[in-house]
């Protein structure tokens, strides 16, 4: 059998299937046929033509270059490729793509560990010696394959290195109780996180599974784990009982199960017990580098409720939901005041409210430092409350070194956590680092594939960074994950009024305000647009609709519909509002592609330079 060898990517070319380090990579028929096309040519142009001609060879309906689009986008998606910087697949403009990384074949013996086609990469001295590094590791797999081969008893047994929690099954009479069966099933999640040597996927991606209708081999291959934890909770009153089993993704089978019948009372020490079983069931006897705060067994049960209602409601992410985890977070800590998930939830709900200027910044993000630094008061290493406290530091003081310094503790607490690669995205782009910003994000949905959030601010980055087409291609696949989530519309509309679509971006900012129920940011960016569009008249009618609310109202994206209407006063008199405000949007003022035109006047270059003086 041919394989196929480039990065940390192996094609297994009869069993059509690709891996990335060993591990089986989610992608469709088509995407994988681009693939094989592209490696048998490496470092030669296959033609848009060829391609069409190859999948689409009677269509003559017109659409051939959408089709393209859309199987490059997922071929890009399945390699965590970028259009912007490809690693793997070039596009050749007004001709096609171009496979530009060394490939090595190994499993034919006549070019056993030769590179393909090799010729390609003169005048690329480096790339010889990549190729010929790639060749000598090639070899060793082979030769220590075929040890194994001849000798069945030297194969280790099976390594599990990975786990996924799925959320646990609420078998109670009250089907309201959900939130407490997806919450233990979260803390059993965080208890795994601490077991060095142990990748725990990320709840975002996890628990986006149980609607999939794949069995245990299939969320193996999507999820890239080699293990599931699945389980049942039954709550009657103070009573529980917790069914919880392991199974091996590659087989199916069963690995190990057990019951457990508690008090309410016991909840951490049966979290605690769950974890130690699975992760030695999994790897032998581990460590957990959980500290003792995290294993406090003398919360109130009403307490630990309050926080799962929290929990539940702030993975929601809607106004309302956030709203209500701030009140049941504020509850268990009345409750419990020194159980730190409580205040690190606080912190997370308040920092979300104010970014969606759900809150006025002054109260959200001053109350989201407050309980972040109570977090780390009773948890010195908690990654979470370190990541808030550099979220504060970029979106309500503008202090970009300070936010940096944070979110680099805050991925040497925990190098695993999706958020703070996120966020440190985000500052990247504040600091014009568009290179770094995408490398950040990429990270983050790397650790988190189905994160909505994070494969959406991908595209976001990407709009900042001018990369316009890529950053379509990108927020296309976010719509694909979820066509609910509204910063897609809201992010594809601004873009397509960079290129130049404004009918387009209208469209898609109609969509943004349709799905959020009005929220004000959408509609200022619908008026901007339609001014943009000529639609002068339409565009101060949102605009006074949404300023005789008399709510608060995001200063920042008011300021670039005036801007839009050629109200250049009105426009200053809403940046400084938002100075007032400590919009968090300010941060962007140097790189947001709507204020181009107006960077090189004087009173702009003023307002950034009291923003951010540090740069």
């Amino acid at each position: 059998m041919a394989t196929l060898c480039f990065g940390e990517f192996e094609l297994e070319t009869e069993r059509n299937r690709l891996l990335r380090r060993g591990r089986v990579v989610a992608v469709q028929e088509q995407p994988l046929r681009l693939l094989s096309l592209l490696l048998a040519s490496p470092g030669k142009v296959v033609t848009r033509e060829q391609v069409c001609t190859q999948f689409w060879p009677e269509d003559a309906t017109g659409i051939l270059d959408d089709n393209l689009n859309t199987l490059v986008r997922k071929l890009r998606q399945a390699l965590n490729d970028s259009a912007r910087s490809p690693r793997f697949v070039e596009t050749v403009p007004r001709q096609g793509y171009r496979f530009i990384a060394p490939v090595i074949r190994q499993g034919d013996p006549a070019q056993q560990g030769a590179p393909v086609n090799l010729q390609k990469f003169s005048g690329r001295p480096w790339q010889w010696l990549v190729a010929g590094c790639v060749a000598v590791v090639a070899l060793g797999v082979f030769l220590q394959r075929s040890g194994e081969l001849l000798n069945p008893d030297s194969a280790q047994p099976r390594q599990f290195e990975s786990v996924a929690v799925l959320p646990f099954v609420n078998t109670s009479e009250d089907n309201a109780r959900d939130y407490f069966s997806d919450g233990l099933a979260d803390d059993i999640l965080n208890r795994l996180s601490g077991f060095p040597g142990l990748r725990v996927v990320s709840r975002t991606s996890s628990f986006s599974i149980p609607q999939s209708g794949l069995d245990a081999r299939g969320i193996g291959e999507l999820l890239a784990t080699d293990a599931l934890v699945e389980g049942s909770v039954r709550r009657d009153g103070e009573q529980l009982r917790i069914n919880v089993r392991l199974v091996d993704t590659s087989s199916g089978y069963q690995l190990w199960s057990r019951s457990y019948q508690r008090q309410l009372t016991d909840i951490f020490s049966v979290q605690e017990d769950i974890a130690l079983e699975v992760a030695s069931a999994l790897a032998g006897e581990l460590q957990s580098d959980l500290n003792n705060s995290q294993r406090v067994a003398d919360i109130l049960p009403a307490a630990y409720d309050h926080y799962l209602r929290g929990r539940y409601a702030w993975h929601k992410r809607t106004e309302k939901d956030l709203h209500g985890a701030v009140e049941s977070f504020e509850q268990a800590i009345a409750l419990a005041p020194d159980y730190a998930p409580a205040w690190a939830g606080l912190a997370d709900a308040l920092a979300v409210l104010g970014f969606y200027d759900y809150l006025p910044p002054a109260e959200a993000f001053t109350r989201a430092r407050g309980a972040a630094r109570r977090t780390l008061q009773l948890d010195p290493v908690n990654a979470s409350a370190e990541a808030n406290l550099g979220y504060v530091a970029l979106y309500y003081d503008w202090d970009l070194q300070e936010a940096e310094a944070r979110f680099r503790q805050a991925i040497a607490f925990n190098p695993d956590t999706s958020k703070a690669h996120q966020w440190y995205a985000n500052l990247l782009v504040a600091a014009g680092r568009f290179d770094e910003a995408e490398r950040a994000m990429r990270r983050a949905t790397e650790l988190d594939p189905l994160s909505l959030i994070a494969n959406a601010a991908l595209g976001w980055v990407l709009y900042h960074a001018g990369a316009y087409p890529a950053a379509l291609e990108q927020l296309a696949l976010a719509q694909e994950l979820n066509p609910d989530f509204e910063l897609v519309y809201l992010w594809r509309g601004w873009t397509l009024e960079a290129m130049g679509d404004l009918p387009g971006a209208i469209a898609s900012l109609r969509e943004n305000v349709r799905r959020s129920d009005g929220g004000a940011i959408g509609i200022a960016s619908l008026a901007r647009a339609m001014a943009l569009n000529g639609n002068e008249g339409e565009a101060r009618a949102l605009l006074q609709d949404l300023d005789a609310q008399g709510a608060y109202l995001p200063a920042y994206e008011m300021a670039k519909a005036y801007l839009a209407l050629g109200e250049s006063a009105a426009a200053q008199q809403w940046l400084q509002r938002a100075v007032v405000q400590r919009s968090h949007s300010m941060v962007f003022l140097n790189v947001d592609p709507q204020l181009a035109a107006i960077r090189g006047s004087t009173e702009f270059r003023e307002l950034a330079a009291r923003v951010i003086p540090h740069r």
